[in-house]
């Protein structure tokens, strides 16, 4: 067997040490990457609490989806409410992606917040993705309606037309023509009779 020196003898030592660092560098990786899954595991359960915790009635949701699983087997988001309506009466919470959704058919709390609360509900869903781009929002005529836009925006603009919806405002702009024409044709309509 060959003997080594001094110089080789430091250099199997430093790479014993890195072998361990890595060796300990991985399992350090795994450890942290297992903890971070189970943090976001726990906040995403956390958030599907939400509802159970305010006490409002909902159905568990899937973890990932909320209840689109759901929406999707019941052939639309209308069967899907009828069946939670059935199931919960007027007001339930369900959980749309990573959303919290209250939907109500409760005509009070509706009046409430469409009527003397609205300036305290500026954030609305859309339907439409979140961009903090303001050159992409204002080029597009749809970004830019007042039911889609949120927060400050949303304020100035409703600031700005609200003056413009008074009652005597609207009564001014009706047309007696198109209001009859509009009665009559609602008179002889068979589907109106049929509702």
């Amino acid at each position: 067997m060959k003997d080594f020196g001094r110089g080789d003898e430091f250099i199997i030592i430093l790479l014993n040490i890195l072998l361990f660092y890595k060796f300990t560098q991985f399992y350090s990786f795994i450890i942290l990457s297992a903890l971070l899954l189970c943090f976001w595991l726990w906040r995403l359960y956390d958030k599907k609490q939400y509802w159970q915790k305010k006490g409002v009635p909902s159905s568990p949701a899937n973890l990932f989806v909320g209840h689109m699983k759901e929406v999707r087997s019941y052939n639309g988001v209308i069967e899907f409410e009828k069946e939670q309506f059935k199931k919960f009466g007027k007001t339930y919470g369900m959980y749309f992606l990573d959303m919290n959704c209250l939907v109500t058919m409760d005509l009070d709390l509706i009046k409430q917040i469409c009527i003397k609360d609205f300036a305290h509900f500026p954030a609305r869903f859309s339907g439409l993705p979140d961009t903090q781009n303001k050159k992409i929002i204002q080029k597009s005529l749809l970004r830019s309606m007042v039911s889609v836009i949120q927060g400050d925006d949303w304020r100035r603009v409703r600031n700005r037309i609200t003056p413009a919806f008074t009652t005597g405002k609207l009564k001014k702009a009706r047309n007696e023509n198109f209001h009859n024409f509009l009665f009559s044709v609602l008179d002889n309509s068979n589907y109106c009779r049929k509702l």
